[in-house]
C-alpha cells in the first residue's frame, strides 16, 4: 500500500499517547483499601488495563458480587476524576508528532480509547493535544474495541475512506479492532504490551517512539 494514502488516523489513549499506569493504579488502591484489601502493584495494575474500568475492577478486585462491583465502579469513578493526570504524562514526542500530522500535513486525527470519554477528554485538554482530534470517543460513545463498529463510523462521520484509515495502539484490542474493521495498524512497542506479544499481531508497522509515524504516514 503506498504510504501516502493513509489520511484517518485513529490513536489509542493509555499506552500510547499517555503513560496512565500509576495514576489507574493509585485509583484501582484506593477502592481495594476502602474495602480492606492491601495494595497491589503498578505493573500488576497495567496488565489488566484495555477493556475499560469495568473489566479493570472485576480483574482488580478479589470479589464477584454485582453490587459490590457496581459500587467500586463508582468509587473508582470518583477517585479518578480528581487524580485523571497527577502522574500521567506524555510520551516523548507525542505533541510535535500530531502536531505535524495534522497542522502540517492535514491528517485527520481522532481518539478511540475504551477508557470513558469524559475521562478521554479531559485528559487530552489538561495534558495540551485536545485541539489536534476531530473526535474523541471512550468506550461508552459507541462500543468497546475490538467491536470495528466504532472504526467504521468514525470513518463514514470523517469522510475517509476504510483503505486510507490506520489505528495506532498498543494493545490485543487495537491490533483486533484493526482487524475487524479490515484497516492496518501500527502497534506500539513502547506501551503497555511486551514486544512478544505484539509480534504475535503481526502489525503492518511497529514504531519504538511515536514521532517514527513521521516516516510511515507521509
Amino acid at each position: 500500500m503506498d504510504l501516502k494514502t493513509f489520511e484517518l488516523l485513529i490513536f489509542d489513549l493509555d499506552g500510547t499517547l499517555v503513560d496512565s499506569q500509576k495514576d489507574l493504579a493509585n485509583a484501582v488502591n484506593f477502592v481495594r483499601k476502602n474495602y480492606g484489601f492491601e495494595e497491589i502493584a503498578t505493573a500488576t495494575v497495567r496488565s489488566y488495563l484495555g477493556d475499560g474500568i469495568s473489566s479493570l475492577l472485576e480483574k482488580s478486585l478479589p470479589v464477584k458480587n454485582v453490587k459490590l462491583l457496581k459500587e467500586a465502579i463508582e468509587k473508582f469513578k470518583s477517585f479518578y476524576a480528581i487524580h485523571l493526570t497527577d502522574t500521567t504524562i506524555l510520551y516523548n514526542c507525542v505533541k510535535e508528532t500530531l502536531e505535524v500530522l495534522n497542522r502540517q500535513r492535514g491528517k485527520t486525527l481522532v481518539l478511540l480509547s475504551n477508557k470513558s470519554q469524559k475521562f478521554c477528554f479531559e485528559i487530552l485538554k489538561r495534558l495540551g493535544i485536545l485541539d489536534f482530534f476531530k473526535e474523541v470517543w471512550g468506550g461508552d460513545t459507541l462500543a468497546k474495541k475490538p467491536d470495528p463498529k466504532p472504526i467504521l463510523e468514525l470513518a463514514k462521520i470523517t469522510n475517509s475512506a476504510l483503505e486510507s484509515t490506520i489505528i495506532i495502539g498498543d494493545s490485543p484490542n487495537d491490533f483486533l479492532a484493526a482487524k475487524n474493521a479490515k484497516i492496518s495498524f501500527v502497534a506500539a512497542e513502547y506501551g503497555y504490551c511486551s514486544l512478544e506479544q505484539i509480534k504475535t499481531f503481526n502489525p503492518d508497522f511497529s514504531i519504538k517512539s511515536i514521532n517514527q509515524l513521521l516516516e510511515i504516514l507521509v
